[in-house]
Order: C-alpha cells, then sequence, then structure tokens
C-alpha cells in the first residue's frame, strides 16, 4: 500500500510539472508573439521619422525654410572659396 502512495505521489507530481511546462511555453509563446508586434511597430514609427527627416533636409526644403526666415544661403560654387582662403607657400610654410 505505501508504494502505491510513493507510485501514485510521483505521477501528481509528474502531471503537475507536465501542466506547468505546458503553461511556461504558452506564456513564452506569448511573450514573444508581443515582442514581435511591438518591434514592427518601433520598425514602422522609425520608417516614418527616417522619411520625415530626410524630407526635411531636402535642398528644395532647405531652400523654403531658408527663404521663410530670411536666410542666405550661398551657394555651392562660391561656399568652396568662401569658407577658407586658398592654400599659398606662404600659409603652407607657417603651418610646419
Amino acid at each position: 500500500m505505501r508504494i502505491a502512495t510513493v507510485i501514485l505521489s510521483l505521477a501528481a507530481v509528474a502531471v503537475c510539472l507536465v501542466i506547468i511546462r505546458g503553461m511556461e511555453l504558452s506564456a513564452r509563446h506569448e511573450t514573444m508573439r508581443l515582442m514581435e508586434k511591438r518591434e514592427i511597430q518601433l520598425r514602422r514609427k522609425h520608417w516614418a521619422q527616417d522619411i520625415d527627416l530626410g524630407y526635411l533636409t531636402s535642398w528644395a526644403e532647405v531652400v523654403r525654410r531658408a527663404s521663410e526666415q530670411g536666410l542666405e544661403i550661398t551657394d555651392r560654387e562660391k561656399a568652396r572659396y568662401c569658407l577658407a582662403a586658398p592654400l599659398t607657400e606662404e600659409s603652407a610654410q607657417g603651418r610646419q
């Protein structure tokens, strides 16, 4: 009779472990599903922000916003020569 009680107890523990494992598995599956859903939302949000940033930094948008604010934009060809003086032999010797 004692051995039957031990066997039944071990069987009950084994069944409980199987049930707990199943619950763990379903909880892990649900967690992964929610994480993937959140990742998709974040990717979409990042994509939208990237598109907005690309639009805001486009040349036409920069010119439009600068003209609205009354800023002058230097022409690209002029900017090359306006930013720094051309390198001469005298200035090159001063750098050494």
